[in-house]
C-alpha cells in the first residue's frame, strides 16, 4: 500500500515520527506502513505512567494496543479497553 502505491521509505517515516506528532504518526498506520517503528515510539519514548504522556497519544495507543501492552493500566483506566472491546478504531487503511 502507500501514497498513490508508493511506499514510504524508512528515513521519511523517520522523520515523521521525529516530530512526535499522534497525528502524522496515525498516518503512518492508515497507510499500512512502519507501524512497528511508531510502537516503538510508544514504547521508548511515553511514560505509561504518564497521563499527560497517555493523553497525547491516545490514539495510537488504542490502534497499537497489540504493540504497546504496557499501557494497559492506562486502557483500563480511560476506558479504551471498552472501545477495544468494542472493535471501535479511529484510524482506518486508506485504500486507494
Amino acid at each position: 500500500m502507500g501514497i498513490c502505491g508508493k511506499s514510504i521509505d524508512v528515513k521519511l517515516a523517520e522523520d515523521v515520527i521525529a516530530t512526535k506528532d499522534c497525528m502524522s504518526m496515525a498516518m503512518l498506520i492508515a497507510i499500512d506502513q512502519h507501524k512497528k517503528k511508531v510502537a516503538m515510539f510508544l514504547n521508548d519514548y511515553c511514560d505509561p505512567n504518564s497521563e499527560y504522556d497517555c493523553d497525547r497519544y491516545w490514539i495510537l495507543i488504542h490502534e497499537l494496543s497489540k504493540e504497546t501492552k504496557k499501557f494497559e493500566n492506562y486502557r483500563k483506566k480511560s476506558g479504551l479497553t471498552l472501545l477495544r472491546h468494542r472493535d471501535v478504531h479511529f484510524v482506518f487503511p486508506i485504500n486507494e
